[in-house]
């Protein structure tokens, strides 16, 4: 059955909120864990000299930025082989 044209106009500003929504806290928590890596960390985690325990922290910080869309790819792709296929053409069976 076809829906409206406000139906769906509707939906899509609702996900595209949610999508805003959602960037605008991950782009926080970056920040805030960034300041973090860099005034904190280093002196908590690493029993290094001070301007070599910044710089671990923050190396460390910029490692889980890299890894995340790799990690991200790796696990989209098993997603979309096991769970999303199936669940986008059970609806058409």
């Amino acid at each position: 059955m076809d829906r409206p044209a406000s139906s769906n106009n509707n939906q899509v500003y609702k996900v595209a909120l949610a999508s805003i929504v959602g960037s605008v806290i991950e782009q926080y928590d970056f920040l805030v864990t960034g300041v973090i890596a860099a005034t904190v960390w280093g002196d908590v985690f690493f029993k290094l000299p001070s301007l070599a325990a910044v710089a671990a922290a923050i190396s460390v910080y910029g490692i889980g930025i890299i890894i995340r869309p790799v990690g991200a790819y790796i696990f989209g792709h098993i997603a979309d082989r096991r769970v999303r296929r199936t669940r986008w053409f059970l609806p058409w069976c």
